[in-house]
């Protein structure tokens, strides 16, 4: 059997009404409290100088240093500025920019899979290298595992260039 719904009265008009909220507290006599000084550091750089990406595509050929690919390429750091950049001197300096192509994987090979082994080969240096040009580089593609220096100039150099190797 079906229920039966009775309407509900309307409410009545005469509600009570509700307290009203307590009175906002007053500011106190005085000068404003001091706000903490916030100091922060000039916004990284939008990216790598023309004339620095220029000098990096011209040394390295065009090519990727680990596969020799032509396709897709990057300019990678070496010392990883990370994701609130690098304000360091180097950091968008020839001697810690190579070129790796995503086409192969090897941007992505020596940031990941292969990070252990991109340190070996100095396609990584630690974040505490001052000069990334200190470390060699091993240049797997036409030199064919020959080692390298990049230097400031944007070239390679064959010999170390504090003259320890």
């Amino acid at each position: 059997m079906p229920r039966r719904v009775t309407p509900q009265p309307p409410p009545p008009s005469h509600a009570p009404r509700l307290p009203l909220p307590p009175p906002p507290i007053p500011a106190p006599a005085g000068p404003p409290p001091r706000q903490a000084t916030v100091t922060r550091l000039p916004a990284a750089r939008p990216g790598v100088p023309a004339r620095v990406r220029a000098a990096v595509a011209a040394r390295d050929n065009d090519l990727c240093v680990r596969c020799c690919s032509t396709r897709d390429l990057q300019q990678h750091h070496r010392r990883i500025k990370g994701h609130g950049g690098d304000r360091r001197p180097h950091t968008d300096c020839p001697c810690n920019i190579i070129t790796l192509c995503s086409f192969g994987g090897c941007h992505e090979w020596a940031h990941q899979a292969g990070r252990l082994r991109a340190v070996d080969e100095g396609l990584i240096v630690p974040s505490v290298t001052r000069l990334p040009g200190l470390l060699p580089v091993t240049l797997h593609g036409v030199s064919l595992g020959a080692v390298a220096w990049p230097s400031c100039r944007g070239t390679w150099e064959t010999q170390s260039p504090d003259g320890a190797a």
